[in-house]
C-alpha cells in the first residue's frame, strides 16, 4: 500500500503561501533558474528537458537533429587527404567522421554497453543553448566555439590533418583568428567532466572499425 505524502501549508508575512504535496516539490527563489532533465529509456531520446522554460523533447531534438546534420556537412567539407587512418593504416572517409559525431553526441545507438548520456546531453546544452557571454548568431544552429573544440579534439588525435587555418577554411567560408584558438584549444573545461574519456573510447572503436 503506497503511503500517502503529508501536505503542507507554509505560511510567512508577506510571502505566498504554498499549498500541495511536498514530496518531489522545487521551491525556488525569484529570479532564480531551474533546470530539469528527465530522460526516456533510448539514449537519444530524452523524454524532456526544461531550462529556463519548457520546451517539448520533439522540438528539442529537431533542433539537435538539424545542428547535427549542418556540422556534419561542414565536416564534409575537408579535403580527402585532410583524414586520418585505422589501425590497419588505411585511410578512413568522411562517413567515419560523421558516424563518430552522431555517436559521440548520442544521436545514433550506442552499443558496447557504454553510457554517456549524462555527457552528452551536457555537450548539447553548451552547444545549442543559449550562454551568457557567448555570441551566437540567430541563424546559427549551434556555438562554433563548441563545435570547433570537438574538431580540435579530432584534430590533436590526428583524424583530421592539417594546418589550423587550412581546416578552418574548409569548415568556414568566413572565419577569424578567435575560430582558430577554438580549435587549438580542443576540450577545455568549459565541456562536462568526462567528455575526453567518451571522446577516446569512439575514437577506439573508430580506429577498430567497430564505430558502424
Amino acid at each position: 500500500m503506497k503511503k500517502e505524502q503529508p501536505n503542507y501549508q507554509i505560511t510567512m508575512e508577506n510571502c505566498n503561501v504554498i499549498m500541495g504535496d511536498s514530496h518531489g516539490g522545487i521551491f525556488t527563489l525569484p529570479g532564480s533558474q531551474v533546470t530539469v532533465n528527465q530522460y526516456a529509456d533510448s539514449p537519444s531520446q530524452p523524454k524532456q528537458e526544461i531550462e529556463g522554460s519548457c520546451e517539448p523533447a520533439d522540438e528539442r531534438n529537431a533542433r539537435k537533429q538539424a545542428a547535427l546534420n549542418e556540422m556534419c556537412s561542414r565536416l564534409e567539407n575537408l579535403e580527402h587527404e585532410m583524414i586520418g587512418y585505422d589501425q590497419t593504416g588505411k585511410r578512413m572517409d568522411y562517413v567515419h567522421l560523421t558516424t563518430f559525431l552522431r555517436k559521440a553526441l548520442g544521436m545514433l545507438e550506442q552499443g558496447g554497453g557504454q553510457d554517456f548520456v549524462s555527457v552528452q546531453e551536457n555537450i548539447w546544452t553548451i552547444l545549442i543553448d543559449r550562454r551568457d557571454k557567448c555570441h551566437k548568431d540567430p541563424k546559427d544552429l549551434f556555438y562554433p566555439q563548441t563545435y570547433l573544440g570537438l574538431v580540435g579534439y579530432l584534430v590533436e588525435k590526428e583524424i583530421i590533418n592539417g594546418k589550423p587555418q587550412k581546416i578552418l577554411d574548409c569548415l568556414y567560408e568566413k572565419n577569424d583568428q578567435s575560430m582558430i584558438k577554438n580549435l587549438k584549444r580542443s576540450i577545455v573545461s568549459a565541456f562536462p567532466e568526462g567528455t575526453r574519456e567518451m571522446l577516446d573510447f569512439y575514437v577506439d572503436q573508430m580506429k577498430r572499425q567497430l564505430l558502424f
